[in-house]
């Protein structure tokens, strides 16, 4: 990546990129993506729960996310993050750190994606019982932390409030 990063000025491509929070650095990395002219970064941050980030076994701190989000703050890069709302055994009060992180702190856009159980694959599966996971389908599930209606409540009012905030109406 470090000899790509010295070829890719030369060539005036654009070009967009995905990237772990604990793989930011830091601003210098930032200044080095933005003179390969990198124009887009998506950074999957989850959650700004260090007990949320545990369990979805993302290898990655709040202090990671935090980290990457002030080193792209005022770069010319358009960092897009993603974030998610009733992973297994999130309770509103871990939620509650992602939200004000949101409204408070964040610059950037980002998705906020309401948790669903759709692939089979995915090792949450073999976690359900720990959390006492009930499953009618995958948009509807009630774990130890919090239901489904309840983190789509939690979106919603995130989602308004962070618009609010972004006119000026909050």
């Amino acid at each position: 990546l470090r000899e790509l990063m010295t070829l890719l000025p030369a060539l005036q491509l654009r070009w967009q990129a995905y990237a772990r929070a604990n793989a930011i650095t830091g601003r210098d990395l930032v200044e080095q993506l933005e003179a390969a002219h990198c124009s887009f970064i998506f950074v999957g941050f989850e959650s700004m729960s260090d007990e949320a980030l545990k369990r979805m076994r993302k290898r990655v701190t709040v202090a990671h996310n935090r980290n990457a989000a002030a080193a792209f703050a005022g770069s010319s890069i358009d960092l897009h993050a993603s974030f998610m709302v009733g992973y297994l055994g999130e309770t509103p009060e871990d939620f509650a750190k992602t939200r004000a992180f949101l409204l408070d702190e964040f610059e950037g856009h980002f998705n906020l994606h309401y948790f669903m159980m759709q692939d089979e694959t995915m090792p949450m599966w073999e976690d359900g019982p720990l959390y006492d996971l009930e499953l009618e389908n995958g948009w509807t599930w009630k774990h130890s932390g919090m239901d489904s209606k309840t983190a789509w409540t939690l979106r919603g009012e995130t989602l308004r409030d962070v618009s609010a905030c972004a006119t000026g109406e909050l």
